[in-house]
């Protein structure tokens, strides 16, 4: 979406009116916005307003660039700054959200190492020749620890996975 928005900017800043900077646009556009495109195509050829197009796709990114349109068509404001302010928001948002999934990465790489651990030692007990009987005893208390340990994995991945994504939650703006 940053990419069409990209596109646009400059055509607009050129003068060219919007169904002519579209069809420019829609040339560098990615193949899953080509339906939305060509509603954008239809509405500029009939003379309708774009803003309320824009806004009716799925897609918050969508929304934004509408929204942008929408106001730039209301207050009179160049359409060419608003859509390449959108532009330049969905590169951030876009940034923003791969540096989130990059903190985030180690979490949960730890999370499933420490699940996986206590699971690959039976199979590497086995490696070693040594029977479960060997590894764990035979004694009572080894069914027990082995329950007490899958409660304990499953604790430790639902709390993890609360905690990350508590971690990971929008501020609210108030």
């Amino acid at each position: 979406m940053a990419d069409l928005a990209e596109a646009l900017a400059p055509c607009l800043a050129a003068g060219l009116p919007p169904s002519q900077a579209l069809a420019i646009a829609a040339e560098s556009a990615p193949a899953s916005l080509t339906a939305l495109v060509g509603r954008l195509e239809a509405a500029a050829a009939t003379g309708a307003a774009l803003g309320p197009v824009w806004c009716s796709d799925e897609g918050e990114h969508c929304g934004l660039i509408g929204r942008a349109w929408t106001l730039s068509d209301r207050l009179g404001s160049p359409l060419a700054g608003a859509v390449a302010t959108a532009g330049s928001v969905l590169r951030a948002q876009e940034a923003d959200g791969r540096r989130v999934d990059a903190a985030a990465s180690g979490p949960r790489a730890s999370m499933w190492l420490l699940t996986l651990l206590p699971a690959v030692g039976p199979g590497v007990g086995w490696l070693l020749g040594m029977s479960p009987g060997e590894l764990y005893g035979s004694s009572a208390a080894a069914p027990v620890c082995l329950a007490a340990g899958i409660v304990l994995t499953l604790a430790g991945w639902w709390w993890s996975r609360r905690l990350l994504a508590r971690a990971l939650r929008p501020e609210e703006v108030r």
